[in-house]
């Protein structure tokens, strides 16, 4: 059972294109940056280490911004830790 669902996360994983993740995590963590004076993600982590991350929509923000850079580094890290050297264009 665990074999299972831990190659369909891989499969999921695979199916993911750099091409299309790359921007993505790149947009959404770095977002409103330049027009902000800090990166919407950044100022949030400050945020939680400050202890002022309390309010629901600044939790959603960090859900939002996020997601898709920890899609990518568990994607690298997956591609890593097999050997893959697939290039994807």
């Amino acid at each position: 059972m665990a074999s299972e669902s831990s190659s369909r996360i891989r499969a999921f994983f695979e199916e993911l294109s750099y091409r299309w993740l790359v921007p993505l995590a790149a947009l959404t963590a770095l977002a409103p940056w330049p027009a902000g004076a800090e990166p919407h993600l950044w100022e949030k982590f400050n945020m939680l280490a400050d202890g002022q991350l309390t309010r629901p929509l600044d939790i959603f923000d960090v859900f939002f911004h996020g997601t898709a850079l920890v899609l990518l580094l568990v994607k690298v890290a997956l591609d890593l830790s097999t050997g893959s050297s697939e290039s994807d264009t």
